[in-house]
């Protein structure tokens, strides 16, 4: 491992998509927030492809770390940058995909809390974890981190 410490993350990121579900639920119990005016077989429609992308990108994230050998979580050192698969195509795929998961819920059930709230957390991800692992990762790898972030996005 080199000598440059691990990303400053704080809290395991999954934690913060499950409270913006539960908060959701929570603020569309205690407040008068309209349900989404869609039948609800289109909502679930909607809600179930979004929730399976979710699923489909996390996995692939997972799998190249798996493949790679390297641990998914966020405050661990990396050995490897991983620039490959589902990587291709987005620097971030399991927050991504756990983005579009919360999403999903709030679509499956007609909840404009729930999927406020996960734009929130994408948000607060974004400003409070990503960018500490990008900065980890471009003093990790240098010049291999910089391009290659020239050329895949941070969500899609």
């Amino acid at each position: 491992m080199s000598d440059i410490p691990p990303p400053a993350v704080k809290f395991p990121p999954p934690l913060l998509y499950l409270g913006a579900i539960l908060f959701g639920w929570l603020l569309d119990y205690l407040l008068p927030i309209p349900a989404i005016s869609l039948s609800d077989d289109i909502l679930r429609l909607l809600g179930a492809v979004l929730l399976l992308a979710g699923i489909a990108v996390n996995i692939g994230g997972v799998m190249q770390f798996k493949k790679q050998k390297e641990n998914v979580i966020p405050w661990t050192g990396s050995e490897k940058m991983i620039a490959e698969g589902i990587y291709k195509i987005t620097r971030n795929p399991m927050y991504l995909g756990m983005t579009l998961i919360v999403i999903a819920v709030g679509l499956f059930f007609g909840n404009y809390a729930v999927m406020g709230l996960g734009l929130v957390a994408a948000i607060i991800i974004d400003r409070l974890v990503i960018t500490r692992e990008e900065a980890y990762l471009e003093a990790r790898f240098g010049q291999s981190y910089a391009d290659y972030k020239t050329l895949v996005r941070r969500w899609i």
